[in-house]
Order: C-alpha cells, then structure tokens, then sequence
C-alpha cells in the first residue's frame, strides 16, 4: 500500500494538480479540531501533511482512512483503514480505471498470492442509483 501511495504522490507532484482531502477515521480526530473539512492541497503539501501526522503517530496509510479527491478527473481514492485502496469515478467506463487496473497489475503481479487469485483486484460496478462505479484493491 505504501508503494502505490508514493507512487501516486509522484505522480501528482509531477503533474502540480491539486486535490481534495479529508483525513478519516481515526486520525481525522487528531487532525482536526471540529468539524472533517475537505483541505485543497498540492502532491507535495499532501506528502507533507501525511509525513508530519504519521511522524507525530496521529495516524498511517493503511491503518486509518484518507480520502483525496482529484476534482479535474473526477476521480475519488481512499486509503482505507482496512489496508485496502478504493478508487471510484463518475463513470464505469472511466478512463483511469484501466491504466490504474493495469499499473496494479504490473506492480503487484509477482508477490504473493492473495485470495488464491494472485491479485485481488475487485471491480464493482453498483446497478444504485446514485453509487459510484469503484475499482477495490487489496495489497
């Protein structure tokens, strides 16, 4: 999980764009002082901010959550408490989902085998109303 969040923070240090984020359960309690307010940032504020709150053990990827929003790509990626990465996006056939699924594969694809399928690798297309196609994966 670490590798991808590197990975993905060099890419958006590479590309300045600017994200949305909220820091979730449970580090969100230490972070914030009242109300879990989405804070517009840079790659690198972003690398900085995580840095900071994982040095003073407020919080850490993949054991509390962190939701970043890439508004000009529609885009939405959770680092989930439970060591699991959530991706969702405003459509299915959303271009990102396949070189993202596709990148996974290539940086995951020789360690161990997970749930017997050597990649678990979920994609979950919601037929609701309202819900968000989303790309699962677990590390």
């Amino acid at each position: 999980m670490r590798r991808d969040f590197e990975a993905f923070l060099s890419e958006l240090e590479s590309s300045q764009s600017r994200v949305s984020v909220v820091f979730g359960v449970a580090w969100g309690n230490e972070i914030y002082e009242r109300d879990w307010r989405a804070l517009e940032m840079s790659g690198g504020e972003l690398r900085a901010r995580v840095g900071a709150a994982e040095s003073s053990g407020l919080g850490k990827i993949g054991r509390d959550d962190l939701h970043i929003t890439l508004q000009d790509v529609g885009v939405q990626r959770t680092y989930c408490h439970h060591a699991e990465i959530h991706v969702a996006a405003d459509a299915s056939t959303h271009p990102n989902f396949e070189a993202l699924r596709d990148a996974w594969i290539r940086m995951y694809a020789a360690g161990p085998l997970l749930l017997g399928v050597g990649l678990a690798l979920l994609a979950v297309e919601s037929r609701m109303a309202g819900t968000l196609p989303r790309w699962v994966f677990v590390p």
